[in-house]
């Protein structure tokens, strides 16, 4: 192979690794500038570093020490973020190129399919090496990047069979591909070989794009059932305002009414004009107001929904800060409330009521959930639903929930009364 194509694959491998880096920080910190000129000229200028380290035969530990230097000024330079993130990033990036190249080199001579000497010199098995250690490398970027996110849960568990399989079916594509040319070798082999490697790069990337937009379309499904369901509580705020508005104008009138029947000793009519008015606060008595707009919209919801069934709603709320992951605690309390009110459909009894109790105790968020029920064994809890598949769903869901949020679960039943207590950390 001559010297100038050569030196143009080292080229591409060199822009490769920039890329992935540039992919690597864009995932884990904000960047500085809205322009892309400062990333292309910084990024070039690692390009120019890593392709004269190869030029002039720079030892590797001068290399990876060089890199280490630079990767940080990049960080320092383009990203925001605290200097102690931007180190601990730069020193795992380097970690997992190390770890990456080790583990590659080593697999391939573990299974007799060429030899470090090998990888090291101009030929096949040099660039199945590159692309290999890249595909490698960028799928554990991916991976990191997300569990450092905090996204691992967005994967559905059948999808991780195809991210593990990728980098491993990739490898072994290429030493077949780099195989096959050396046994025949040959101007058009060549083509060939390069026109492959080439493909297997496009089948990597355009999997990674598919990858990440399935979880933007993930995410843009939860946020629009966010956006309904927040569309919803306002309507039922609003409702509710418009009532108390109602109330106000009424009530002064009410309290005439009261005193001049109490004055003309018709305690029965008083009576009756009190319970009145005593029922249409209830009716407003379901609402609300947190200053989150996703657990009012959950609560709100749930709520409404059992006071329209005829189940009786009252609440205690008083937390003055939500600083926890608002999407797990609501669905924890979704599934809560939703096995309150079914336990209360089920509840033979005319008495049925929900009662909640939320409480702030410094670095702490208390629930209570109490709901009229059947007899349950608290210990062996088992579904009353027609699908069995779907048994302890609901109460499965909600202890993967507190356990996300750092708190625990306990559960009671006491004269038909189910208990439900989440304890989880507000931080």
């Amino acid at each position: 192979m001559s010297t100038p194509l050569w030196y143009s694959i080292e080229a591409i491998n060199i822009i490769a690794e920039a890329f992935i880096i540039y992919i690597y920080f864009g995932k884990l910190l904000p960047d500085k500038y809205t322009s892309r000129r400062p990333y292309i000229g910084t990024y070039g200028l690692l390009c120019g570093w890593l392709f004269t380290s190869v030029l002039i035969n720079i030892s590797p530990i001068a290399t990876m020490l060089g890199s280490l230097v630079f990767i940080y000024l990049i960080s320092l330079l383009l990203y925001e973020g605290s200097s102690i993130k931007k180190v601990f990033f730069t020193i795992l990036i380097m970690f997992i190129i190390v770890v990456s190249e080790t583990i590659f080199i080593g697999s391939m001579t573990v299974l007799k399919l060429t030899t470090p000497e090998e990888l090291s010199l101009r030929g096949p098995a040099r660039i199945s090496g590159m692309v290999g250690v890249k595909i490698l490398y960028f799928w554990i970027i991916v991976l990191v990047c997300r569990i450092i996110n905090k996204k691992i849960r967005e994967i559905p568990s059948k999808h991780w069979i195809i991210i593990i399989s990728m980098p491993v079916v990739s490898i072994l594509v290429l030493y077949t591909l780099a195989i096959s040319y050396i046994n025949l070798n040959g101007q058009m082999i060549t083509t060939l070989f390069l026109l492959a490697i080439a493909g297997l790069s496009f089948i990597n990337i355009a999997f990674f794009d598919f990858f990440e937009n399935y979880n933007k379309q993930l995410r843009l499904s939860i946020l629009e059932q966010v956006v309904e369901h927040e569309n919803t509580n306002y309507k039922q705020l609003e409702n509710a305002y418009s009532e108390m508005r109602k109330l106000k104008h009424d009530v002064s009138n009410q309290v005439t009414i009261i005193n001049d029947l109490i004055a003309r000793n018709e305690k029965d009519s008083a009576s009756e004009v009190i319970h009145n008015l005593s029922e249409r606060l209830d009716e407003i008595n379901y609402i609300c107001y947190t200053g989150e707009p996703i657990i009012d919209s959950i609560i709100n919801i749930k709520l409404k929904s059992a006071h329209d069934m005829g189940i009786k709603v009252s609440k205690n709320i008083a937390v003055n800060k939500f600083s926890l992951d608002c999407f797990e605690l609501c669905r924890a309390l979704g599934n809560a409330l939703d096995n309150s009110i079914e336990a209360c459909q089920r509840y033979e009894n005319n008495e049925k009521y929900i009662h909640m109790s939320m409480q702030q105790i410094e670095d702490k968020i208390a629930i209570e959930i109490s709901n009229s029920s059947d007899v349950v064994d608290p210990k062996n809890l088992q579904t009353k639903k027609k699908n069995k598949a779907a048994h302890n769903i609901g109460m499965s869901s909600i202890k993967t929930s507190v356990k996300k949020l750092g708190g625990y679960i306990s559960y009671d039943f006491k004269d038909n009364v189910f208990y439900l207590k989440i304890v989880v950390l507000n931080k």
